[in-house]
C-alpha cells in the first residue's frame, strides 16, 4: 500500500472532487479526471493501472436494472441443463472408451448461455429467418441438453453424442469450416458465406432477410481449430 505523504492535501482534492459532482454533475467531474490523466501523461507522470477490470462492473449496482423473468424457473432449467449436459458426456465416456467430451466449459458458463436464450437470441418468426449463433464448440452438450428440454432433440440422440457418422448422433463440434459453410472470426471481424449471404458488422445480408449474426466464444479459443 503506498505511504501518504499529506492526508490533509488528499482529503481536499477528494473534497474538491466532490463539490464538482454536487455543484455540477458527475459527467463533469469525469470529464475534469481525464483532463487531469491527459496532462499527467503529457508531463511523463506515472498513472496508476487502469480500474476497470474484467472484474470490476462499469456501473453502480444502484444502476443495475432488475431481471424482468422467473428467476427461480430459469435457475432450475439451468439446473436442469447443466445435468443433462453432464450425464450426456459421461454416459458417451461410459460407452466408449475414449470417447471424450467437454463438461467444465459449459457448466462455466451455462448463465450466460442462459441469458443469452431467454432474453436475445432469436428464432425464426414468420418472415424473420432468426439469429445466426456462433456457439464456442466445447460448450456444444449444454446447446443440446437445452435443445432437449425443448423437445427438439431426443434421448437416442443425445445417446449417440460424438457418434455422428451415421446421422443418428450429435456432433461435439458442429464446425463452421463445412463445405459450402463458411465463418472466419478474427478479432470483430466475421465474413460468414453461405448461398451468397455476407455478414458485416453483426448482421447478415444478401439473398435471405437480413438476420442478426452472435458470437459466443466465452473463452480464448475463438478459433476454428477443433
Amino acid at each position: 500500500m503506498i505511504h501518504d505523504e499529506d492526508p490533509q492535501e488528499t482529503r481536499e482534492w477528494i473534497e474538491a472532487l466532490d463539490a464538482v459532482v454536487r455543484a455540477s454533475s458527475p459527467a463533469r467531474a469525469g470529464f475534469l479526471l481525464r483532463e487531469l490523466a491527459k496532462h499527467a501523461t503529457q508531463e511523463r507522470l506515472p498513472l496508476p493501472s487502469a480500474i476497470t477490470t474484467p472484474f470490476r462492473n462499469t456501473i453502480a449496482v444502484s444502476e443495475e436494472k432488475n431481471m424482468p423473468g422467473d428467476l427461480f424457473m430459469e435457475r432450475r432449467i439451468r439446473s436442469l441443463t447443466r445435468w443433462n449436459a453432464m450425464a450426456m458426456v459421461m454416459r458417451a465416456n461410459d460407452n466408449d472408451e475414449g470417447l471424450g467430451g467437454h463438461i467444465s466449459s459449459f457448466s462455466s458458463s451455462a448463465t450466460l448461455y442462459d441469458v443469452g436464450f431467454n432474453y436475445f437470441f432469436r428464432g425464426s418468426d414468420g418472415d424473420h429467418l432468426g439469429d445466426l449463433v456462433f456457439f464456442q464448440g466445447h460448450s456444444a452438450p449444454g446447446v443440446y441438453a437445452r435443445s432437449y428440454l425443448e423437445g427438439r432433440l431426443t434421448e437416442e440422440q443425445l445417446d449417440n453424442f460424438r457418434r455422428e457418422v451415421d446421422g443418428n448422433g450429435l456432433s461435439s463440434y458442429p464446425h463452421p469450416l463445412s463445405p459450402g459453410n463458411t465463418l472466419l472470426m478474427s478479432g470483430g471481424s466475421i465474413l460468414y458465406e453461405r448461398s451468397g449471404v455476407c455478414v458485416e458488422s453483426g448482421r447478415a445480408v444478401g439473398a435471405e432477410a437480413p438476420r442478426r449474426v452472435r458470437d459466443v466464444p466465452h473463452d480464448t479459443r475463438n478459433d476454428a481449430r477443433g
